[in-house]
């Protein structure tokens, strides 16, 4: 029976992280405004670095960053597609739009009308110039929350499988007379 729990132990010892591809979801825990909600998500490899690229940049490039999207504010929904170069000429749209920035912990993006902050560590700031938004009316619109992996940690997965296992080898007791 020792050499069991001895196992569970080490079935239960810290594991390294595993590099590979992972999912964050934005739990929002308060807003500025009542009615407020943001929702968001992004996903990367770990095994890539973060990226640091903005609109102005002559190549783009993700790095780890696979995909990316965020609303609320009754602002429009961006995602990893949003983030195109910067408009450069007359027949484009709004010159030097949308203007956008991904750095380790932080993407912005502004695209003349509409603007984002997300804060990877949980604020996320809105604001639009559409005066149909609640994000118009009061001014900057904010948020708190934190992101949340979406697979659960290697040895919450060991315990799971460790509990059957040691209810089923413990000793049973006789019943009194």
């Amino acid at each position: 029976m020792l050499r069991f729990i001895f196992a569970g132990f080490l079935l239960l010892s810290p594991l390294p992280a595993s590099a590979g591809i992972v999912t964050y979801v934005f739990h929002q825990t308060s807003s500025s405004l009542p009615g407020l909600h943001f929702t968001g998500q992004y996903t990367i490899d770990d095994s890539l670095p973060f990226p640091t690229v903005t609109s102005d940049d002559a190549v783009i490039d993700f790095g780890g960053l696979q995909a990316f999207s965020f609303q609320g504010g009754g602002i429009m929904q961006i995602s990893l597609a949003d983030f195109v170069p910067a408009c450069r000429s007359d027949d484009c749209g709004y010159y030097g739009y949308p203007n956008w920035s991904i750095y380790p912990g932080v993407v912005a993006y502004n695209d003349g009308g509409n603007d984002y902050t997300v804060d990877l560590s949980g604020r996320v700031q809105a604001n639009s110039d559409n005066p149909d938004t609640m994000c118009s009316q009061s001014g900057d619109c904010f948020a708190e929350g934190y992101w949340a992996n979406t697979v659960p940690e290697s040895s919450t997965i060991a315990l799971m499988a460790l509990a059957p296992l040691l209810f089923f080898m413990r000793k049973k007791k006789p019943l009194p007379c």
